[in-house]
């Protein structure tokens, strides 16, 4: 126990006496001009400035569309309206009650709009398409339907996008098979019977809840497209005198190319254009 005791005393007085004497004398402190500070100011800078450039060449050079002025610009037609956007699909449409009063404002606006410039031209039948999927045209038919309903308008809203219906989806509509919109179409474009174009009112409902009338459909149609837009510009004619307006929600023109022959067929064309998409 003594030697341990001894080391350790030795061991203290080796660490103290190596510990002083290693310390300068204040006289022999040099004072260094230290420029970290300044330098890692410059660096955030640099980098901040460097980001802000690439940031604006980005947008000055990208093809994607992220205000209303670049919609003027770059869509060859009239800008309707700009329309708030929902992430939550529940609330996507102006008749549930939780929808935030921003988003039935912008549509009362577009609506408004439509029914202006559609009256001018003596035109009631409006299609409604986008260049891809998810760019929100069909709940932008929807709620158009209903904002023109709403106007004290008589309004039928027509499913067209036939590869991927869903209006029946946001809507909760009912559809019976026999009043599968793509059917009916079919049915009046073989031999242009004029009983089934007659009788077309027959497969046409009306929603008490949403206070418009509809002809939709659930089923895929992947290889009619051509005798279905005869049966449709037959169905057009038929019912064009029938409603104040006619919302058809087509198919994506950058995803089917049968909806420019749709679009020669309605009156007026709608494109949804959603922010920083192309």
């Amino acid at each position: 126990g003594m030697d341990n005791y001894q080391r350790m005393f030795d061991y203290a007085n080796d660490s103290y006496s190596l510990q002083t004497v290693s310390k300068p004398s204040a006289d022999r402190i040099e004072i260094v001009s230290n420029y970290s500070l300044l330098i890692s100011f410059a660096a955030s800078v640099l980098v901040i400035c460097i980001g802000g450039f690439v940031v604006i060449v980005r947008y000055l050079i990208s093809d994607k569309i992220y205000n209303s002025r670049q919609a003027k610009e770059r869509v060859d037609g009239r800008l309707i309206g700009s329309i708030s956007h929902s992430k939550n699909k529940d609330t996507s449409l102006i008749s549930n009650p939780l929808t935030s009063v921003a988003l039935v404002n912008d549509f009362k606006s577009a609506a408004t709009n439509i029914d202006y410039l559609m009256k001018k031209n003596n035109h009631n039948i409006l299609m409604v398409t986008s260049y891809m999927t998810g760019e929100g045209k069909t709940s932008s038919s929807i709620n158009l339907s209903l904002t023109l309903a709403n106007l004290n308008k008589k309004v039928l809203l027509m499913d067209l996008d036939l590869r991927n219906p869903t209006v029946f989806k946001y809507t909760n509509m009912s559809v019976k098979e026999d009043d599968e919109v793509g059917d009916v179409l079919l049915r009046l474009s073989e031999g242009n019977n004029t009983s089934n174009v007659n009788n077309i009112m027959q497969h046409i409902q009306y929603s008490d809840e949403l206070n418009i009338h509809y002809l939709v459909g659930s089923k895929k149609f992947q290889n009619d497209e051509d005798t279905i837009l005869s049966g449709l510009d037959l169905a057009l004619k038929a019912l064009k005198d029938k409603f104040d307006y006619i919302i058809i929600d087509a198919s994506p023109t950058g995803i089917v190319s049968e909806t420019y022959l749709k679009a020669t067929i309605a009156e007026e064309v709608l494109l949804i254009v959603r922010k920083g998409i192309v």
